[in-house]
């Protein structure tokens, strides 16, 4: 960290705790108190039961609604940024961006939306299909996570969960509507929402939603000018029911409908605007997701959780030069289903024992030209896994948590032999409370990942004088994760009313047949030749903390950093995906007499110049975003109106994220009204 971001970060905390000073001459009143302390207390994704963060072995964030709405997040991304050891890659267009969760990437972090995996991957498309206007909850599992999770949960786990028509209506309310108009100024981009929502009798609550947006070309940071071929326009219908058919049971149906299109280069991660690299696309998901849960007071062996589900990709493009179309489609199907029981609730012992089966099958099919069923053929992947966890609880004091998973898959293409593997995955997590305000805790957790359609079958022209070839031998990647921490949660640190808490966690990964591209000449004068390999055992370690201070009743300071390194052990050389150092400092003011919260937010990072021969070094920068929201209750024609302002990179800083070739957004002014 330079020397200048720190005094530049030093002197815009200080300018603005003037600003909100100016507010608090008069003494607070009680309900500044109430205010929800900015790190959530409660995890469903780390054990598939609800759980307070603080007790669970493993490292979790949650990210609720409130502070969705507050930082008025615009894509994952926008969602994620302030997350200590989460990064997103392949922006600034939404379209192209992918996670990163402790240096690995792509398909190695598992994604899911109401319980339903979101699968695809390839190359260049993107991952994440989903309007954050519709999340409740977002969830980030640090860490292997495939002993729960199975396949693709190698390096962690992200879960959105979306809104309930509970999250809208009223106490006592029939029926509401809601209206949501906004803007962010770095792509032009108007949003507008709009939902309506209801009750029938006592038992049966529906939500329908609408979500727009049009933007268009991004203008970049520090006069870097507006990248091409940015444009997009984003549809998001969205139902939701839920029917509580007895005291015990619920059944909820959630659908999906994205639609995406646009413009955009082959690679969306470049600013090439030449038509022979540029498309036309048409992006499609839609996801179906139906959930029951069982649960009685008079019953503790019976816990109930199950849900099915249906995801439909198709991307339809064409490219601008010379007509060429390509049609490809990616469906996902399947259940998870489980129970937990819980023993012997007694002052020196308990115990919840949960058990499950998952199943779920991935097809691929393309049409168009030659290339596109050599790029991607038609090609399945069938899954079944069993999973066994414990939850043991010793004397309120020693927290235990195994888990055992055995995951079987079949991956087959047409015109080519299936090929079937089995694969155990283990978790132990254990946590001692020293005292009721600090926990040691610790955790040795396996991930895998199976070999994707393209790593496995893709063949074909990449370029001229280059050629993909298949790889249909490939072995899983692998992964073992160690995380050594502490925590410490107390209501007087310094004062009599402050509350503090502090994690902080140091991990060691170690990745086995990790899969990469390999490049050779084909003798004895033939072209390049790309095939995917098991090329490399991969070591990922390092660190990271996360803290949240309410100093006075109403101010809260923030703050993480994470600091990661990773070397490739065969050859004894840094990997090239791992992010920067990175910190987050920021500070909230919550007003409740005016209902006014505001924030600013500094994020730190370091130059990036561990790469391996070849790759580009990345310089370090610094961004600052301002926050405003305005509930004003007090008021009567306003009392359920809801203002947000905001100001991301407000200095206009030119940058660009690790092995990005594009600069990111300049000064992205926004304000939403609902």
């Amino acid at each position: 960290m330079k020397a200048g971001d720190i005094k530049k970060t030093l002197a815009l905390l200080t300018l603005w705790s003037f600003f909100t000073a100016t507010l608090a001459i008069r003494p607070l009143p009680i309900m500044a108190q109430q205010q929800t302390f900015p790190i959530p207390g409660v995890t469903v994704s780390a054990t598939k039961t609800e759980r307070d963060l603080f007790d669970t072995p493993g490292e979790v964030g949650v990210i609720t609604t409130e502070e969705l709405e507050h930082i008025q997040a615009q894509s994952l991304d926008d969602a994620l940024r302030y997350q200590p050891g989460v990064e997103m890659s392949g922006g600034p267009r939404r379209i192209g961006e992918e996670p990163v969760i402790r240096g690995l990437d792509g398909q190695r972090v598992l994604m899911t939306i109401d319980g339903a995996r979101l699968n695809f991957e390839s190359g260049h498309k993107g991952r994440v299909f989903q309007d954050p206007d519709l999340l409740k909850t977002v969830e980030i599992i640090r860490g292997p996570a495939s002993a729960l999770y199975g396949s693709n949960a190698l390096g962690g786990v992200i879960t959105l969960t979306t809104k309930d028509p509970a999250d809208f209506l009223e106490r006592d309310a029939r029926l509401g509507s809601s209206f949501k108009f906004g803007f962010q100024g770095a792509n032009r981009e108007p949003l507008f929402a709009s939902r309506v929502f209801g009750r029938i009798g006592q038992d049966f609550d529906y939500l329908f939603s609408y979500t727009g947006r049009r933007g268009g070309d991004i203008k970049l940071g520090g006069g870097a000018g507006t990248l091409k071929e940015s444009s997009e326009a984003l549809n998001t219908g969205f139902a939701k029911g839920v029917w509580r058919i007895t005291g015990s049971d619920e059944v909820k149906f959630s659908f999906q409908n994205f639609n995406e299109d646009g413009r955009v280069p082959t690679n969306t991660a470049t600013q090439t605007n030449t038509s022979s690299l540029v498309s036309s696309r048409e992006t499609r998901q839609a996801t179906y997701s139906l959930g029951y849960s069982h649960k009685s007071p008079d019953n503790p062996l019976l816990n109930l959780q199950g849900n099915a589900y249906f995801t439909g990709m198709d991307i339809s493009e064409q490219r601008v030069s010379d007509g060429r179309k390509l049609d490809l489609g990616f469906d996902t199907f399947g259940f998870d289903a489980r129970n937990s029981m819980t023993f012997g609730k007694r002052s020196d012992l308990e115990n919840i024992l949960t058990y499950g089966v998952e199943f779920y099958r991935n097809d691929q099919k393309a049409k168009g030209a030659t290339s596109a069923t050599l790029f991607f053929p038609d090609s399945h992947t069938v899954y079944t896994g069993l999973y066994l966890q414990d939850e043991i609880t010793l004397w309120d004091r020693l927290i235990l948590i195994p888990g055992i998973r055995w995951d079987r898959y079949q991956t087959g293409a047409s015109k080519r032999p299936s090929g079937t593997e089995g694969q155990f995955n283990f978790k132990a997590g254990a946590l001692y409370k020293v005292t009721d305000f600090l926990n040691l805790e610790t955790s040795f957790s396996t991930g895998f990942r199976a070999p994707n359609f393209g790593e496995l079958f893709i063949a074909g022209t990449h370029f001229p004088g280059a050629v993909f070839a298949p790889n249909p031998d490939l072995k899983p990647e692998k992964s073992r994760n160690v995380d050594v921490g502490f925590r410490i949660k107390t209501d007087r640190l310094l004062f009599a009313n402050d509350k503090f808490q502090f994690r902080n966690v140091y991990f060691h990964n170690d990745v086995k047949d990790f899969i990469d591209f390999g490049v050779r000449f084909i003798p004895p004068f033939g072209p390049l030749e790309f095939k995917a390999e098991n090329v490399s055992d991969a070591l990922l370690q390092g660190y990271e903390m996360e803290t949240a201070w309410e100093f006075y009743p109403g101010f809260t300071l923030l703050g993480n950093f994470t600091h990661t390194q990773g070397i490739d052990q065969d050859g004894d050389v840094p990997l090239s995906s791992i992010p920067p150092q990175k910190g987050v400092v920021g500070l909230n003011y919550h007003y409740p007499l005016w209902g006014l919260t505001t924030g600013f937010r500094a994020q730190i990072v370091d130059n990036q110049d561990r790469v391996p021969e070849g790759v580009s070094k990345t310089p370090g920068y610094s961004v600052f975003d301002f926050l405003l929201t305005w509930k004003p209750r007090e008021f009567e024609l306003l009392k359920a109106a809801r203002f947000d302002f905001g100001v991301d990179n407000f200095t206009n800083k030119k940058y660009r994220r690790h092995l990005s070739g594009i600069p990111e957004a300049g000064i992205n002014p926004k304000f939403a009204i609902s």
